[in-house]
């Protein structure tokens, strides 16, 4: 600063101009002020009182110039000290930004090195993904390699086989045809010879005028025997076949004394079945008259055939064909070949069929049937038509009969009651209401299977000779005895009438019936409990009265298990008609208000029609009821016809519900449509719902459902998790059982779809006015297969609205399955897409890619939890097509069920 001042001064002086000269050379006059000057004085002038011209003045007037001077260089001092301190104020400045500039210089070197690193680590997982789906792909491929190898084994074993069958059948095709012409020209010498015999019975003047291909048939005294009208079946199972034959011979018909020749057309024959393990199968064996039974040869014997066997029998039509000596040989003659029945005959004797007793069969060739066997079954003796002493009737040919209980276990019970008509039934103990039976005992020793169609295919003896009827069988059927409710209009209350399965409507005797009783009522109509009135209450009834003294327990599921203490109804009248009122199920909705949060209450019970709540004694904790019923947190009571009348039933009036009720049904209620009020006294309410489920929780709610929420508009609701994690979880999402398709539109997917109590969306719209208004967190909850389960929750989670195409804002991930949501190709930050609307980050449209699923996709992504349900697959499911989460079970298995759901 100093060198700066001097040299101001110095640039001064050198500029100021000399005031005058001395005559004298080289004299100095030294002034009083800053500057020196030399004055010279002229030639010859005298110097010893000289006084320079005008010196007093020039030195005022140097003086005033050097203040003037002086003046300036202090202005320009302060000047340049200004100058300074602003310089050295900059200098300060610039030497601050110099350090910060090479602080950030440092920190962006820092930040590229790591973006570096991260972006080396990030080439090398895809290089290692791309490496493991070519190993996946290779491995796919020599997969599809062995099983196309494989198959085509198969296929050509397959077709070897075939060909060999082929050549096998074509052999047996050969082999058939040479018998069948073998057959044909042993038949045409046989009709030859016939021909020739009869021929030469005939007058030379009759022959001559025959047509040469007319075949005259000899004259045979004809006989006809009828069916018996009772049969004789013989116990089964015995040692020698003739014990098990039933036959159709009439006593006192008269028969030729030797056998028949020539056709079998217009014979009346008897027919037996024998060697059977049962009295409906057997070798069919014939006879005409009193001569000897003989078989019939299975030639051309077919179904048609065996139909006409068993109706002859009095059994029901054939099941099968048994040919080539099925039931064992018989011996004596083959008396029928070549029987060619339609079907509808009644007797084998009026089939048509080779000459009798001539055949080209052995009896290695005799025929045999099976028949379908029919019994008519009842219960007697009993207190009701569904307990009583078991009887049959086989085949409608015999008298009612009875069956002893030898070898009889549960399993017979249930299948004669079912073959009643029944569901099942149980063996019955005792006999002192049902008593013993005077009848024949037919049946013993049953033994079924379960799969049979009649008793008289299972295992039985036939007339047992060890049994009596202290041992008859005695049995209790379920599941066929009907109830209804008469005298209401409401489906859940009436007059309690029953029936058999083959029985009439009646009435209950109200003597001993109580709220036990009428528990069981409500519990086979399928309602939840209930209670008895008065006898009468629901008006008389007409025709029987079934049932008195009804002793039930409570617990059982219908009235066939009851016990009754006495069924005589006779001392009972219609006006003791037992009436009963169930708790059931009820709907509840509100109508005539503004909006979906208030209006007049409406109820339907079960199975019923809607109808109207009378406002007598209706009060904010009925309210409660209504609205928590309806998916509200509460509401409050509007009575004397504040919205507009209803029509129609008035359902319930001074309805009585403790506030907690989860439903109307459930609260105190006189009867359904007892009342004194008119329309104009229909009660209503206003509802108010919660934000959300979390809010539902706080305020108490324990129980899982859908509930109406509250920040969303009016009608949308969610199911609430309240169990998971200490509850109050917005389900947005949920999977389980593929039972709602996810390959939705863009539009369908913005307003939600699906079953809010099953598989749904709650839709991007929805789920974007919930997360802008609050800080929520997200869950997901996966199960596999196996039963195994994960789960991921990630602390922030958001989506934009439609116009940023619903953007997902996602971050914070914990948990147990892996974070496939914010890692690499990260759903992070993505717009969402669907079939119909590509706003992903790729080259490709993921959204079709992956199953047309709606997902926030960034690279087709490492999570699409709305792809396709396909179910149990293992680990071999489409690639990237299900439901999926991989970095628990990869690209190639699709989950079994999935849960979002969201909490503040």
């Amino acid at each position: 600063m100093a060198s700066a001042v001097l040299l101001a001064v110095l640039v001064l002086c050198v500029s100021f101009p000399a005031r005058a000269q001395d005559v004298r050379p080289h004299q100095e006059y030294v002034d009083k002020g800053y500057c020196t000057y030399t004055y010279v004085v002229p030639p010859g002038s005298r110097t010893g009182s000289f006084s320079p011209p005008r010196l007093e003045e020039q030195l005022a007037e140097t003086k005033e110039e050097t203040g003037r001077l002086k003046n300036e260089v202090d202005l320009l001092v302060q000047t340049l000290l200004g100058l300074q301190s602003v310089l050295t104020s900059r200098l300060d400045n610039l030497s601050a930004e110099l350090s910060e500039e090479k602080v950030r210089s440092a920190q962006l070197e820092q930040n590229l090195t790591r973006e570096l690193q991260e972006q080396e680590t990030r080439l090398q997982t895809q290089v290692q993904n791309l490496t493991q789906e070519l190993q996946e792909q290779e491995t796919r491929l020599q997969t599809q390699v062995q099983n196309l190898t494989q198959a085509l084994q198969e296929q050509e074993t397959r077709l070897q086989t075939q060909v060999q069958n082929l050549a096998q059948e074509l052999q047996e095709q050969e082999t058939r045809l040479q018998t069948q012409v073998q057959n044909l020209t042993t038949t045409f010498y046989e009709h030859d010879v016939i021909i020739k015999q009869q021929l030469q019975l005939v007058p030379e003047d009759v022959s001559t005028t025959l047509p040469s291909d007319a075949v005259p048939t000899a004259v045979t005294p004809i006989t006809r025997i009828t069916s018996p009208t009772k049969l004789q079946p013989t116990t089964r199972n015995t040692k020698s076949p003739a014990a098990e034959n039933i036959t159709t011979t009439q006593p006192g018909t008269p028969h030729p004394a030797t056998e028949p020749t020539g056709s079998v057309i217009g014979m009346q024959l008897q027919v037996r079945l024998v060697g059977g393990s049962t009295l409906l199968e057997g070798r069919v064996e014939v006879r005409n008259g009193t001569g000897q039974w003989g078989s019939v040869c299975d030639d051309n014997f077919d179904l048609q055939d065996a139909h006409v066997v068993c109706r002859q029998l009095g059994f029901g039509a054939a099941l099968e064909v048994k040919l080539a000596g099925h039931f064992g040989e018989g011996s004596g003659n083959v008396w029928l070949d070549e029987v060619s029945c339609r079907g509808n005959e009644t007797d084998l004797g009026d089939c048509p069929a080779d000459s009798w007793g001539r055949s080209d069969c052995s009896h290695k060739e005799d025929a045999g049937v099976v028949c379908a066997g029919d019994a008519a079954l009842r219960l007697v003796g009993g207190p009701v038509p569904w307990k009583g002493r078991l009887q049959i009737r086989p085949w409608g040919a015999l008298e009612w009969g009875a069956v002893c209980n030898t070898s009889w276990t549960e399993a017979e019970a249930g299948f004669v009651c079912r073959q009643m008509g029944y569901t099942g039934g149980v063996t019955s103990s005792g006999q002192a209401d049902i008593g013993e039976g005077s009848e024949n005992i037919w049946l013993g020793d049953v033994t079924c299977s379960g799969d049979e169609t009649n008793i008289l295919s299972c295992g039985f003896s036939w007339e047992p000779s060890y049994c009596d009827h202290s041992q008859d069988v005695q049995i209790i059927c379920t599941g066929g005895v009907s109830v209804r409710f008469t005298g209401s209009q409401s489906p859940l209350q009436g007059r309690v009438e029953v029936r058999t399965r083959h029985g009439d409507w009646g009435t209950v005797c109200d003597d001993g019936f109580d709220d036990r009783d009428a528990q069981v009522v409500c519990r086979q109509l399928g309602y939840r409990g209930g209670v008895a009135t008065a006898g009468g209450d629901f008006g008389e009834g007409t025709g029987n009265i079934w049932l008195r003294n009804l002793n039930c327990f409570g617990n059982e599921s219908s009235l066939e298990g009851c016990p009754i203490q006495n069924s005589n109804s006779r001392d009972c009248v219609h006006g003791q008609d037992v009436g009963v009122v169930c708790r059931g199920d009820a709907s509840v909705r509100l109508t005539g208000g503004q909006d979906s949060l208030e209006g007049r209450v409406e109820v339907q019970p079960e199975n019923g029609d809607w109808g109207t709540v009378c406002d007598d004694g209706f009060d904010d904790r009925d309210a409660q009821v209504v609205c928590r019923q309806l998916g509200y947190y509460t509401g409050s009571a509007r009575v004397g016809g504040v919205f507009p009348e209803g029509t129609g039933n008035i359902w319930l009036d001074n309805l009585n519900c403790a506030g907690n009720e989860s439903s109307v049904a459930d609260c105190e209620i006189n009867r359904w449509g007892d009342h004194d009020c008119t329309h104009k006294e229909d009660a209503g309410v206003v509802c108010v719902p919660e934000e959300d489920c979390a809010e539902y929780y706080s305020s108490g709610v324990r129980t899982s459902g859908v509930y109406r929420i509250g920040l969303l508009p009016a009608d949308v609701e969610a199911y609430c998790d309240m169990e998971t994690v200490g509850g109050g979880w917005t389900v947005i999402q949920r999977r389980q059982d593929g039972s709602v398709p996810f390959n939705r539109t863009w539009e369908e997917y913005k307003l939600g779809f699906g079953n809010k109590n099953g598989e749904y969306w709650l839709g991007n719209e929805n789920i974007h006015l919930l997360t802008n208004q609050k800080n929520y967190r997200l869950r997901i909850d996966l199960l596999d297969w196996q039963g195994e389960s994960r789960y991921a929750e990630y602390s922030t989670f958001r989506v934009s609205g439609e116009s940023d195409g619903y953007r997902l804002h996602i971050s914070g991930y914990s948990g147990t399955a892996g974070d496939s949501m914010t890692g690499n190709h990260a759903n992070n930050g993505q717009r969402f897409s669907t079939v119909d609307r590509d706003n992903d980050d790729w080259s490709r449209h993921c959204s079709q890619e992956r199953g047309q699923a709606g997902w926030w996709f960034l690279a087709c992504s490492y999570s699409f939890l709305n792809g396709r349900y396909l179910g149990n697959c293992g680990s071999s499911c489409p690639y990237a097509q299900g439901v999926v989460w991989y970095h628990w079970r990869g690209f190639t298995y699709s989950l079994k069920s999935v849960s979002m759901k969201i909490r503040p």
